[in-house]
């Protein structure tokens, strides 16, 4: 994660149980690099399924997000206009 993308932005992932590992690499002295982000998993953005949490610039965290099923999410990050920005991606998970 970084100011306004995931990368990669398009993800593939086995149903069931489902760790994402995320790195907010915002470094430097630029406040847009400095923001937190997070990220967001739904059907879109109206019917979120689960949240990671903020993440700090320079951190890492593991979200484990259970259950889900075959389809393609969106993936977003909710902080205020980050989505809007171009902080989106899927999510495509398979049987």
């Amino acid at each position: 994660m970084s100011s306004f993308k995931f990368d990669p932005s398009a993800i593939t992932a086995t149903s069931g149980t489902v760790g994402f590992f995320l790195k907010n690499v915002g470094a430097g002295n630029d406040p847009i690099a400095l923001q937190d982000h997070n990220l967001a998993i739904g059907v879109d953005q109206d019917h979120l399924l689960a949240d990671s949490g903020y993440v700090s610039a320079g951190k890492a965290v593991v979200f484990t997000v259970e259950g889900l099923e075959p389809g393609t999410y969106m993936i977003w990050c909710s902080v205020p206009h980050h989505a809007e920005n171009g902080m989106v991606g899927t999510v495509t998970v398979r049987p």
